[in-house]
């Protein structure tokens, strides 16, 4: 299939990945989203965020995630989200997955401004 993916669309196929015509994703990051879905009727919205080396899944408005080191835990056995030695790292990954999920929102929506406005400086 062939189809031509919306110009507000967000995403890169993976159908090169799938059948084995490339071994990598753009920047070796995959993002993947869920929302309002019948079966995780407990979260509004879950995002997760994989590269190489960790995987993160985000719920909105919720106070647990998940946080694995796929180097040390392939099998995703231990969930390090409320581990203290990981919050820095953890909270870095949350907040590129809050940038890019209302960044993606936010084109699907409404085109570009020629000139977006910048803050404002506060004296």
């Amino acid at each position: 299939c062939n189809m031509k993916k919306p110009e507000d669309w967000d995403g890169v196929s993976l159908l090169p990945l799938l059948l084995g015509e490339t071994s990598e994703v753009e920047d070796n990051v995959v993002y993947a989203e869920l929302a309002r879905d019948h079966i995780q009727t407990e979260a509004e919205l879950i995002v997760m965020r994989r590269d190489p080396e960790k995987k993160v899944v985000w719920y909105l408005n919720s106070d647990d995630g998940e946080f694995y080191d796929l180097k040390n835990d392939p099998n995703e056995i231990n969930n390090l989200w409320f581990d203290p030695a990981c919050k820095k790292e953890k909270d870095i990954i949350v907040e590129k997955i809050i940038n890019r999920t209302l960044s993606g929102m936010l084109a699907s929506r409404q085109v570009a401004t020629p000139k977006p406005q910048t803050a404002m400086p506060v004296n």
